[in-house]
Order: C-alpha cells, then structure tokens, then sequence
C-alpha cells in the first residue's frame, strides 16, 4: 500500500452509493471523492459488458444496459476485493469515468472545506492513536441494491 510503514494497518471503509439513473450518484461521488482525504471510486459503470454482449430488447433493435446481466459482476466483486485487500485499485483496471458527464452542482465551499478537515481530522486521530490508515472506497452504481 503507498505511503505507509510497515506498522501501519489499513482499514478500508466501503460505502455504497446507490439510486436510480440520473438520480445524482456520480455527482455525490464528485463532491465526495474532493472531501474524503483517502478515497477511492469503484463504478459499476466500468463493468458493462460489451455492446455486442448485452441482450436485445424483445421487439427492439436496442441493446438493454438496464438488466443485471449487462454487468460483469464477477470482475466488479475481484476489483472490490482487491482494493479492500490492499486500499488500491488494481494496476489493470480501466475506468470509463468520460461516461459521467455529472454537471457542475455546486456545493457551498465553507461547508465542503468544514467537511475535508473533519474527515482529515479523523484520519489522523486513527493514524496517530492506533496508527490506522483510514481508506474510503465509494462504490457506486443504480444496480447496487
């Protein structure tokens, strides 16, 4: 793991962010991933299968991304696992992070600065009193739940 002792513990904190297409998880995740010192983002997104993959819609020439099989669930739990293993994403991932086109919503500066020095104020209480590396990973996608 980067930059830690060898005495140092890593204690990988996994949160779920979930909800509807176009509900604002990626946008969440945006604002979150500037607050939380230690973060890394998994998105279900980067496990679509191919096009060529998905199924056909019944009666349609389109393709269906809505349905769990489009997702590669297995490869999304190795990548999962590996970053709750070492508090890294795996050399060989890609990510498609161009999809999320999340908008510029502003969120007040005062509030975002208060929130990143708690969350920096955290870390290094853990890092100090049981020298623990705090690791935040945001998993998120609309079929999480």
């Amino acid at each position: 793991m980067a930059d830690l002792t060898t005495d140092t513990k890593a204690k990988v904190i996994l949160v779920g962010i979930g909800g509807a297409s176009c509900s604002g998880k990626s946008t969440l995740v945006t604002h979150l991933e500037k607050i939380l010192p230690s973060s890394i983002v998994v998105r279900q997104d980067d496990f679509y299968l191919p096009e060529e993959m998905l199924p056909t819609l019944q009666g349609l020439n389109a393709k269906n991304w809505d349905v769990p099989s489009a997702i590669d669930w297995s490869q999304m739990l190795k990548v999962i696992q590996h970053v709750k293993g070492t508090g890294s994403i795996p050399f060989d991932h890609v990510s498609r992070n161009d999809w999320h086109a999340a908008g510029d919503i502003p969120i007040d500066d005062n509030k975002a600065v208060s929130w990143k020095a708690r969350f920096e104020d955290l870390e290094r209480r853990c890092l100090v009193a049981a020298n623990i590396k705090v690791i935040w990973v945001l998993v998120e996608g609309f079929m999480l739940y």
